[in-house]
């Protein structure tokens, strides 16, 4: 009864965060999945003829770019920098293809943690956001990969989502990427339905391990789940089919997190 109750609530959420995972917006050849992309941004027009206000955060400007320069996944941050520098352009142009067929503009913001320390910066960012919504422009969000250092870095847009979050006083974030949720046990695939408490149980539950395309990891999903908060967070396979109608009518998919108040 409590994980119905707290499924059901997800419908009234009006100010959401969506971010897709390096495995969801890149196929396993390094390709766009505008297939995928394109049925999401379908869901996503729909609901906000509804009345729901969407960001989008975004990976993939690294994957785009490494298939385009024929390199192989590396730790070398100069190198990360170049594939970021030619894939950003490439992915705002795949998803301005996408978004054809439901008319939607779509606008890119480049973001660093530099950006967020500033309260200055931090108010600009969110004026112009807030802007973007109410002019129903669909702001797609990433981290500026091409000037970004391991010393300012986000590491992942999991938590660079759970900042988004904070500042647009959003009700739901959701995680969409290639796991279906937290597993209680990774060898069965038996998800958590529902976190209230993140305890040593659940940290027991998870792993640092990455993905073959992205840099984030289900711990990296947790943390962002805690930033996030009092903002619901979801954690879902983003290539289920109606992956976000079913959210919002409180279907039993994925992890949800509705962290109690400490």
């Amino acid at each position: 009864m409590i994980v119905f109750l707290a499924r059901k609530g997800l419908k009234g959420a009006r100010r959401i965060v969506i971010k897709l995972g390096t495995n969801i917006v890149i196929n396993q050849d390094g390709r766009f999945n505008s297939k995928l992309i394109t049925s999401l941004l379908k869901e996503i027009s729909l609901l906000r003829d509804s009345g729901k206000l969407f960001i989008l955060v975004s990976s993939g400007a690294i994957g785009l770019g490494n298939n385009c320069l024929n390199w192989k996944k590396t730790r070398d941050t100069l190198l990360n920098q170049c594939s970021a520098s030619v894939g950003q352009s490439l992915l705002m142009h795949e998803y301005g293809l996408c978004s054809k067929s439901t008319g939607m503009a779509m606008a890119q913001v480049l973001l660093t943690r530099e950006d967020l320390k500033s309260s200055k910066r931090k108010e600009r960012i969110k004026n112009l956001i807030e802007k973007l919504t109410a002019l129903k422009i669909l702001a797609i969000i990433n981290e500026n990969d091409s000037v970004s250092t391991e010393e300012i870095t986000f590491g992942d847009n999991d938590l660079l989502s759970a900042y988004i979050a904070q500042l647009f006083n959003a009700d739901l974030l959701i995680l969409l990427s290639n796991v279906d949720g937290v597993y209680k046990d990774p060898s069965t695939k038996e998800i958590i339905p529902l976190i209230r408490v993140i305890d040593s149980r659940i940290k027991a539950c998870i792993t640092g391990s990455t993905s073959s395309l992205g840099r984030g990891g289900m711990l990296s999903k947790i943390l962002a789940a805690e930033l996030a908060s009092p903002a619901k967070t979801v954690v879902a396979k983003g290539n289920e089919k109606n992956v976000l109608a079913r959210i919002f009518k409180g279907e039993n998919i994925g992890t949800l997190f509705h962290l109690e108040k400490t």
